[in-house]
């Protein structure tokens, strides 16, 4: 027998003999089950002798046709019949089978098809039964009736409601959560409710007894207790209080066997058995409502769970089109945050290893890596393949699969090269070589100017940040084609701006060098770069907390009190300004100072 089941059979049998010594005996008795004449008595009683009768067992219709392992509802001492909304638990049926009963109609019971794991029959169904009125109830578990052929009567008793409020540590009220009341820990039959904005949850017509309260929500510890309830006749409404406490978080990420994320693979927590030495499993557990949560990995393979309580778990991830992985046991601790080794899936789907001879067009070039990707448009647009080194000119790709593919190889200098096309299960690429800038920086009389500021950006990110070296070059390589722009700014000289834009086709021309002059003949809060740069006098002060004055080309830092932002960042008064720039919700400030360099972040 399947775990799943087995455990669910051993709790739901704990359960059921509870109920039956305690439920059945006292609720039968309480809420009025009549379960007729026993076979024996029927079989003695002469033919032409009337069945008896009694204000608790009243004759259905005779026009009305019963049927087999039916139920009949009646209300209270009387034993009227009455109409009700009906919901009925029994193993091996999910979801609890429900319906509407008119005034002396019969509910027919699901057929008992399940067995305990002692190879014992599970004689017993949970039944709770509404009036339509709302102001009688039933709830309890009954015994399979004796004789299928004759209904079993039920007796409705007064009922009242049950309000809870669900509110987090500090008090304030949970919106949103979910609230689940049954007559067990395992109920066959169970009420869930999701508390409103003020946190509260109704229950409406609850017989008296003893019930099963849960409560989850989100980022928190689920919460169950015991909950007595005891009709009450007045108009006040029974209210319970839970505080539900910050739970634990567990982070990670679901990758495949070539480190490439998988996208929306099923995550699940599952919590150690306090049972026995085994592990329950989680679709099990979202079933009965024993704690665990269940999520999803997000574009990059991510996952982050939160309101686990404390104790032992372990996290679970399967996808469609892979295997599954479990990872190892962790323990966890309320309103902490633990993240777990990458958990691991197989892919289910096979598809061809590529081997690729790569050569450049100068043979100095080595290469670190390689990595294909499949284009945008096509199937598994995105999927990553990291290539492993054959030997210095072939690659070799696992499990990536003929088609277009996007090639991206990383040489020792960090020289990204591209390369886009169709590739079969053994290919040969020529990579265009790297282009080398050579990079100087002059005055606005055209000599060479020594440790000023060099920047590279491109769309926004910064390639290079270095600093002039007179009449030397500054070295960068790149890919081809390549257009960015290059920044210099001096604290004395000034600033300037490069664009540089060399194509695609250039890696056929005789020289491999491109010569880039840059020029400090602009203001220093003249320029647009970097992103996020300010050019106000005004407001470099307001961020400073400080005066700054100008001497030609310069910007230097007057007064700097203690107690601003720059004296606490521990800019000094004679600090030339370089640039200041936001950079989110911060600002940074570069300055130079005894030819020195330095950064800081207000």
């Amino acid at each position: 027998m399947k775990t799943r089941l087995k455990w669910l059979y051993l709790l739901l049998l704990v359960a059921t003999v509870a109920a039956a010594g305690s439920f059945v005996a006292a609720d039968c008795a309480s809420q009025g089950v009549d379960e007729g004449d026993s076979a024996k008595e029927r079989a003695d009683r002469p033919a032409d002798t009337p069945a008896p009768t009694s204000e608790d067992a009243v004759a259905p219709p005779a026009a009305l046709e019963v049927p087999a392992n039916a139920l009949r509802f009646v209300r209270g001492d009387k034993a009227e019949d009455v109409a009700v909304s009906v919901s009925v638990g029994t193993p091996g049926h999910y979801p609890p089978r429900e319906g509407e009963v008119g005034i002396g109609g019969f509910f027919e019971l699901p057929e008992l098809l399940e067995v305990s794991v002692w190879s014992e029959d599970v004689n017993a169904h949970e039944v709770y039964a509404r009036s339509e009125d709302n102001k009688d109830a039933f709830w309890s578990v009954l015994p399979a009736n004796r004789d299928p052929n004759e209904p079993q009567v039920v007796t409705l008793r007064p009922a009242s409601p049950i309000k809870v409020e669900v509110v987090d540590p500090a008090g304030e009220p949970l919106s949103g959560a979910k609230v689940r009341l049954s007559r067990g820990l395992i109920g066959m039959v169970h009420q869930t409710q999701m508390t409103s904005d003020a946190g509260e949850a109704l229950f409406g017509a609850i017989p008296q007894g003893d019930f099963q309260l849960s409560v989850y929500a989100d980022g928190f510890v689920r919460h169950t207790r015991h909950l007595l309830h005891a009709y009450r006749a007045d108009s006040e409404v029974a209210t319970t209080q839970v505080v539900l406490d910050r739970g634990a978080t567990v982070a990670g990420r679901v990758i495949d066997e070539f480190g490439v994320p998988v996208v929306g693979a099923d995550v699940e927590i599952i919590p150690v058995s306090p049972f026995a030495n085994e592990i329950l499993d989680a679709d099990f557990l979202a079933q009965v409502g024993v704690a665990s949560q269940i999520g999803k990995s997000d574009a990059q393979g991510r996952f982050s769970m939160g309101g686990i309580a404390t104790g032992g778990v372990q996290v679970r991830a399967e996808a469609v089109g892979y295997g599954s992985a479990l990872s190892a046991l962790i323990r966890v601790k309320g309103n902490t945050s633990t993240r777990i080794k990458d958990l691991v899936l197989s892919r289910e789907v096979r598809r061809d290893d590529l081997l690729v001879r790569i050569y450049v067009r100068d043979a100095s070039v080595e290469l670190n890596s390689v990595e294909l990707r499949v284009p945008k448009g096509k199937n598994d647009a995105g999927r990553l393949c990291r290539g492993q080194r054959v030997n210095a000119r072939d690659w070799r790709f696992v499990n990536c699969g003929m088609g277009s593919r996007e090639l991206v190889a990383t040489s020792a200098a960090g020289v990204q090269l591209h390369w886009e096309g169709m590739l079969e299960a053994e290919s040969e690429i020529t990579l265009n070589s790297p282009r080398r800038v050579e990079i100087f920086v002059v005055d606005a009389l055209g000599s060479p100017v020594s440790g000023a500021m060099v920047q590279i950006w491109q769309d926004g990110r910064l390639l290079l940040d270095a600093n002039s070296l007179g009449a030397r070059p500054i070295n960068f390589d790149t890919a081809l084609p390549f257009k960015a722009s290059i920044v210099a700014r001096d604290a004395r000289r000034g600033a300037g701006q490069k664009v540089v834009n060399i194509g695609a086709n250039a890696a056929n021309q005789a020289a491999n060098e491109e010569r880039a002059v840059v020029t400090l003949d602009r203001g220093l809060f003249e320029l647009s770069l970097p992103p996020g740069v300010v050019n106000s006098g005004e407001e470099i002060e307001g961020y400073l907390g400080a005066q700054i004055v100008q001497d030609d080309q310069q910007w230097i830092v007057d007064f700097v009190a203690e107690d601003s932002s720059a004296g606490q960042a521990g800019i000094q008064r004679g600090d030339r300004i370089l640039v200041v720039r936001r950079v989110g919700a911060k600002v940074e400030v570069t300055v130079s100072r005894d030819g020195n360099r330095i950064q800081v972040t207000l």
